[in-house]
């Protein structure tokens, strides 16, 4: 929970609202200053707690007897190896192609962790999410690889085909985005919509001001909403209206929030759906990676958690030989 909150306000702070605030207006200085201290803190404390909790579900996934020889394998040379490059994000900065390399890996965990966290039915609402994280990360990053590469060699053709997976990998999104929205509406859907209503209308609110923000009589707050909406430009651009892109990322953010808001007993999988929501279609940025990282090693656990409302009020810090076997566990082993 505190890692995808982390993650969370360094997305919201980092990613969008600092790069906006410089030269929007005379002394904004100290506003400045402020987000840019947030950022740093919340995603070096996101990379620090992440790296953690990461290392401890590692060793509990190689010591639970019901999961799978070979998927305690997977996860544990899978993670330790992102694990260790990620790590080495603190001092150094990561090569491009090792960033690809940890995007794929990470994804192809995603998609084997969803596999086996669906085989309960209490998870497989996160388990689709996960996967359609995944799947929309190795996508979205091959298009960027696939664009990079052809704006370098001067292939228009190339960069088309870039575009068109950046528009099939935007497509996933909004599938994780619609699974995650039916899980928060599974137990009580007046009160799951309420969230999601308030997050769909605050991203309509900053996309209609950031029409208005390149306007001599703009306010400051169409000029900001201008510039947070240029902060999430992705390059190569989908084949769809910038807007509607930008529209899709803010109410992700609000989806996100809303399933962390999510009752105790549901608390786990609230917690595996926000950091797949929040690494979809960007594993190759360090503190996405770990997030996505992080919901593939939850998944199956919280799949082995079995018993109703009760099974997410277990804590993943418990002996990791008193989980209950999941269903169908014998059959794995």
């Amino acid at each position: 929970m505190l890692v995808a909150a982390l993650v969370l306000i360094a997305s919201l702070v980092g990613k969008l609202l600092a790069p906006a605030l410089p030269g929007v207006r005379a002394h904004f200085e100290r506003w400045i200053s402020l987000t840019e201290t947030t950022a740093a803190v919340t995603s070096q404390g996101a990379l620090v707690a992440g790296a953690v909790a990461t290392g401890i579900l590692l060793i509990t996934t190689l010591r639970i007897s019901s999961l799978s020889v070979f998927h305690r394998l997977t996860t544990a040379v899978l993670g330790a190896g992102v694990l260790t490059v990620l790590a080495s994000a603190y001092q150094y900065r990561i090569r491009a192609e090792s960033l690809l390399l940890v995007a794929i890996a990470t994804s192809l965990l995603g998609v084997w962790a969803s596999h086996r966290a669906a085989e309960n039915p209490q998870t497989r609402g996160a388990a689709l999410v996960v996967l359609a994280a995944s799947l929309s990360s190795i996508i979205q990053v091959v298009g960027r690889a696939l664009a990079g590469y052809a704006s370098d060699n001067a292939l228009p053709s190339l960069f088309d085909g870039a575009r068109s997976l950046a528009t099939l990998g935007l497509a996933v999104d909004v599938l994780a985005l619609t699974i995650a929205c039916l899980w928060l509406a599974l137990p009580s859907p007046r009160r799951g919509a309420v969230p999601l209503a308030l997050a769909a209308l605050a991203a309509t609110v900053v996309i209609l001001a950031s029409l208005s923000g390149s306007k001599p009589d703009a306010s400051l707050f169409e000029v900001i909403s201008s510039r947070v909406t240029a902060q999430l430009a992705t390059h190569p651009a989908p084949w769809l209206p910038g807007a509607l892109r930008a529209w899709v990322v803010l109410f992700g953010f609000g989806v996100v929030g809303a399933v962390l808001l999510s009752p105790g007993w549901r608390r786990l999988t609230a917690v595996v759906i926000a950091l797949a929501l929040l690494a979809r279609g960007a594993a190759d940025t360090p503190i996405y990676a770990l997030s996505l990282l992080l919901a593939a090693l939850l998944a199956p656990l919280a799949a082995l958690m079995r018993g109703g409302h009760q099974a997410d009020e277990v804590p993943v810090s418990r002996a990791p030989n008193s989980l209950p076997p999941a269903p169908g566990a014998d059959a794995v082993r």
